[in-house]
């Protein structure tokens, strides 16, 4: 039994049209998961930049501010320490977890990442240069 040409033109428009729904479909999806991989991996990458930073300012500010909170309540503290103590309380650094720590206003990962990395630098040279005891302490 063999197809008319009529038969075999309407079978061939058929499976070209078919094969055509198939590869837009298989474009669409294949697109939308490629956007959907690249959003998460932009998010993964910029969540991980931020978590590191902000980590690591939180672990430096909060090693200070323990460190005193227990100077303060000492009463066997040397008189060196107690003096720190007071000049880390007029600093008035404000809790490892207060937003004024941590830079954030919509600009890239990458400009963020930088601009925390000077600020916690910044922190951390004060510290060495008016808390030389404490620091002394922490970096050994």
């Amino acid at each position: 039994m063999s197809l008319t040409n009529g038969k075999k033109s309407e079978f061939n428009n058929i499976t070209e049209n078919n094969l055509n729904r198939i590869h837009n479909t298989v474009s669409k999806v294949g697109y939308s998961d490629g956007i959907t991989d690249g959003r998460e991996s932009v998010f993964q990458n910029g969540f991980d930049t931020g978590y590191e930073n902000g980590l690591a300012t939180g672990f430096e500010l909060a090693k200070y501010k323990a460190f005193y909170e227990v100077m303060n309540k000492s009463t066997s503290a040397s008189e060196n320490l107690k003096s720190e103590a007071d000049i880390y309380d007029h600093l008035e650094i404000p809790i490892p977890t207060d937003k004024s720590h941590f830079m954030g206003n919509g600009e890239e990962v990458s400009s963020l990442s930088q601009q925390q990395k000077n600020y916690l630098n910044e922190k951390t040279t004060l510290f060495a240069k008016d808390l030389p005891i404490a620091t002394n302490l922490f970096s050994r």
